[in-house]
């Protein structure tokens, strides 16, 4: 998303309401974890996009896995089982 806004990491974190050293550290981050795949290492978690949308009845979160799944999770949800089940859903 960032990378293809065409703004600078200032310009987007300001758009996003982020602090800039948090971009910037994120999408380091990011890069380090492209570099390790690449290289056919393992490098842990990794990012994703993440859009929070808000359908009747009430605010969700969807996470599209790769694949072409798809998450719908309450606002609200317990982070630590929804990190679980990401973790779970990874692993089939």
């Amino acid at each position: 998303m960032f990378a293809e806004s065409g703004l600078s990491q200032v310009e987007f974190s300001r758009k996003l309401g982020l602090s800039a050293s948090s971009l910037s550290l994120w999408w380091r981050r990011a890069q380090e974890a492209r570099q390790h795949a690449a290289r056919g290492v393992p490098s842990g978690p990794g990012f994703a996009e993440v859009r929070v949308t808000a359908p009747m009845p009430g605010p969700t979160v969807m996470i599209h896995l790769p694949g072409g799944a798809k998450l719908e999770a309450a606002v609200g949800t317990d982070p630590a089982w929804l990190g679980q089940l990401l973790k779970a859903a990874a692993s089939i």
